[in-house]
């Protein structure tokens, strides 16, 4: 099985501070195809997570998971290159 060798870019920090919008410029701006996925909901919808932080009222993501179903995406998709996450 061959993997699409390409940037997986890392975006994080404290929430209202422009990460959506500047993954979303990289992905309109870029000369490659990229994707840009928001973690947040992407273990929401997909039940990524070990439990629900009411103090931080968060998902507590459980990044084996995460990781798994990552490449296990990158490994199927011939349409874009590696995901970018924030």
């Amino acid at each position: 099985m061959t993997v699409a060798k390409g940037p997986v870019i890392v975006i994080t920090g404290t929430p209202g501070t422009g990460k959506s919008t500047h993954a979303q410029l990289l992905v309109n701006e870029s000369p490659l195809p990229l994707q840009h996925i928001n973690v947040g909901d992407w273990v929401k919808e997909r039940g990524l997570y070990e439990e629900y932080d009411e103090e931080w009222q968060s998902y507590t993501v459980d990044e084996d998971r995460v990781c798994f179903l990552s490449f296990f995406l990158r490994c199927i998709s011939s349409r874009y290159q590696p995901l970018t996450l924030i």
